[in-house]
């Protein structure tokens, strides 16, 4: 089943939520896009302007 993310705090959650899932740490999933821990804490907190779409796949 697919998930439609509406806003920036839902795609933190699904994020947050699949990373837990997984058992790996911000730091691992921010080595693993290239981005450092701090943005993707940022990005789990649902701030704006994390700069993410040079990863959406449109």
């Amino acid at each position: 089943m697919k998930q439609v993310i509406t806003s920036p705090e839902a795609l933190g959650h699904f994020i947050k939520r699949s990373r837990k899932a997984k058992k790996i740490t911000q730091y691992d999933a921010g080595m693993n896009f290239n981005v450092d821990q701090t943005t993707i804490s940022s990005i789990e907190q649902g701030a704006h302007g994390t700069g993410l779409v040079p990863y959406l796949d449109y």
